[in-house]
């Protein structure tokens, strides 16, 4: 389950342990014992989301929907990289989109049917980051399509 957020791997473990829910010494001791793991992470909004050793967080390509219950992810536990991909998956389906349908369907693929004001602000902040990396661009009409840095980069995905 990778990218993971420090705080979803946490309630994992405690779970894993019934343990219901973790307090400051808990949490403490959690960050105390992943960083002498020395897993391999990035630091994204000031959370910290781990990886596979041998993944590369540049060229992870992939997104996983929420799930429900027990699998389901708060949206503030999924890396950037993760909406930065459904964004791309979603134009590579509709050619060009307008801002706020582009959001919605993004999130749609992340298992987020409502635009709640956390949901609205990682998938801006995604989109935000594609727009900055030249992975999307504005078209003349306000709506947004794929560069041809996202469009290569989505090829290569979807030959896979």
């Amino acid at each position: 389950e990778v990218p993971i957020s420090e705080t979803l791997l946490t309630k994992r473990i405690l779970q894993e342990c019934g343990i219901a829910r973790a307090g400051s010494k808990i949490q403490t001791s959690m960050q105390r014992i992943l960083g002498k793991l020395k897993l391999k992470s990035n630091t994204e909004n000031n959370m910290r989301f781990y990886w596979k050793k041998d993944q590369k967080v540049g060229e992870y390509d992939g997104y996983r929907f929420s799930g429900e219950g027990i699998n389901k992810r708060e949206v503030m536990d999924i890396s950037e990289v993760e909406v930065i991909n459904a964004i791309l998956d979603s134009l590579f389906d509709e050619i060009a989109m307008q801002e706020s349908d582009l959001i919605r369907e993004g999130a749609k693929r992340l298992g987020y049917s409502r635009l709640g004001g956390n949901v609205m602000a990682v998938m801006k902040r995604g989109l935000d980051k594609a727009r900055k990396r030249k992975l999307i661009e504005p078209t003349l009409n306000g709506s947004y399509k794929m560069s041809e840095e996202g469009e290569g980069l989505i090829k290569k995905q979807k030959d896979l």
